[in-house]
């Protein structure tokens, strides 16, 4: 009878050890391969948006795709502002002009229009002057957009591995602020964002043969909006609470200029924040850096306070995103809560271009009801860097 309850307990053990092992595989992610997976497929996206027979998108695609895996949603892509092309109401001269955030400061140049960009607008033209239809541009762009996204959702969305079957493939066309601002000076709405969203289940099964082409892109959902659409109230909130708590009076490591912050709310995700940031500003070769009381740099004492500052800026945007991301009622708990911010420029400096901040609002919650504290809360931020 010994021998038997001996014999029970030991299968009873390996059972455990079993079960154990399976759900610590199931939760493990292999970063590097992940991390690998993503720079493979935004190389495809980045690709796919400048194969084109249509000479427009070569003047409409110039930045890279971003990434980002959240665990417990999947991936998310951000693909470049297509409208990038402008001709302003108030400018009757044929040229165009692009207006681009360039390091610390920002600058705007102008691209004038060719004899062959001439023939490839002609019929974009309004009747009654020499500025471009900018609805014409938006819809053909939109167009090839939707189409650049359902390709690789279906032919290349299975390369990113580790995924399950529950998991979303989401790409999203970012509306940047100098998207925003040449809007406003050609006195229109500001330019439609497309999201794709998949389920990683539905592209197995096309891969499998269970679906054909055309039913897995039905499935993929697509919607458009607009910058402009209906305001969602603790978001801007949010927004505005950022936008104060990173101006150069007040933050103490970088700051943001006029309309730094923007966001974007996903459905079955939750929000996305987008910000910008800055350390400083130069004048014949020597910097500013505001925030510190610091003017007369030479460019290599600017960058390593640069360098030097980032540590403190993690972390305090870490506990700013718990503090004042606990304002935020219109999320579900489900919901996650991204913050993408782009650095301040420093090429030679020991520190990321860009980093992704996500954390559950299930977590925020948390925090506002007094059940975890603050260093508890920070740690269950997930981080991501992109590398100079």
């Amino acid at each position: 009878m010994y021998s038997n309850i001996l014999k029970i307990n030991t299968v009873v053990i390996a059972l455990l050890m079993v079960g154990t092992f399976i759900t610590t595989s199931k939760a493990q992610i292999d970063e590097a391969r992940m991390k690998q997976d993503l720079e493979i497929a935004e190389n495809i996206l980045n690709t796919l948006s400048s194969q084109s027979s249509d000479r427009s998108r070569s003047l409409f695609f110039g930045r890279n795709s971003r990434s980002s895996y959240v665990e417990g949603y999947g991936v998310i892509f951000n693909l470049p502002a297509t409208e990038g092309l402008y001709i302003l109401e108030r400018d009757r001269q044929e040229t165009a002009v692009l207006l681009e955030r360039m390091g610390d400061g920002g600058s705007s140049f102008t691209y004038t229009i060719s004899p062959d960009d001439k023939a490839m607008i002609a019929g974009m033209k309004r009747s009654e002057g020499k500025t471009m239809n900018l609805d014409s541009i938006q819809e053909a762009s939109s167009k090839r957009t939707i189409e650049i996204m359902q390709t690789f959702i279906a032919d290349y969305a299975d390369l990113i591995g580790q995924l399950k079957p529950t998991d979303h493939i989401m790409l999203t066309t970012k509306k940047t602020i100098a998207t925003n601002e040449l809007a406003y000076f050609n006195k229109r709405k500001s330019d439609v964002g497309i999201v794709a969203e998949a389920l990683k289940s539905d592209i197995n099964s096309f891969k499998k043969g269970s679906l054909t082409r055309a039913q897995l892109v039905s499935k993929i959902n697509i919607s458009k909006e607009e910058s402009n659409t209906e305001k969602i109230a603790d978001l801007e909130l949010l927004v505005s609470i950022f936008e104060r708590l990173y101006k150069s009076d007040l933050s103490n490591t970088y700051y943001i200029n006029s309309r730094g912050v923007n966001y974007e709310k996903l459905k079955n995700f939750g929000v996305i924040v987008s910000m910008k940031v800055y350390s400083s500003i130069s004048d014949d070769g020597l910097y500013t850096i505001q925030t510190q009381g610091l003017n007369k740099l030479t460019k290599e004492e600017r960058d390593e306070k640069v360098e030097s500052l980032y540590p403190e800026f993690e972390q305090g945007l870490k506990e700013n995103i718990i503090n004042y991301g606990r304002t935020v009622k219109s999320l579900q708990p489900t919901e996650i809560m991204m913050f993408k911010v782009n650095l301040t420029e420093c090429k030679e400096c020991n520190m990321p271009k860009a980093i992704d901040l996500s954390v559950d609002a299930s977590v925020l919650s948390d925090f506002d009801k007094s059940k975890i504290d603050l260093k508890t809360a920070v740690s269950k931020i997930k981080l991501k860097k992109y590398e100079q």
